[in-house]
């Protein structure tokens, strides 16, 4: 490879960083938030079919989890 090929290769990089960074900062914590509301009709269904208490419980947990996740996710920090 030449030098110059390098240096085409080297330059799309930080475009690519930047593209997961947009898609980090907004695409992912919209996602992980259709996952915790995926998880709370998932536990609410659980419940209503009568399912196992530990089944709904473990369900239930992993939407909190998801939701506070989120949600936490877009509050802007020291890198915002």
């Amino acid at each position: 490879m030449r030098s110059d090929e390098r240096e085409e290769c080297s330059g799309a990089e930080p475009r690519s960083r930047e593209w997961l960074g947009a898609l980090m900062g907004a695409a992912l914590p919209t996602l992980v938030l259709i996952l915790a509301g995926v998880l709370v009709g998932g536990a609410w269904s659980l419940h209503r079919q009568g399912a196992p208490r530990g089944a709904v419980l473990v369900t239930a947990l992993l939407a909190v989890l998801a939701t506070v996740a989120g949600v936490l996710w877009l509050i802007p920090g020291q890198n915002a």
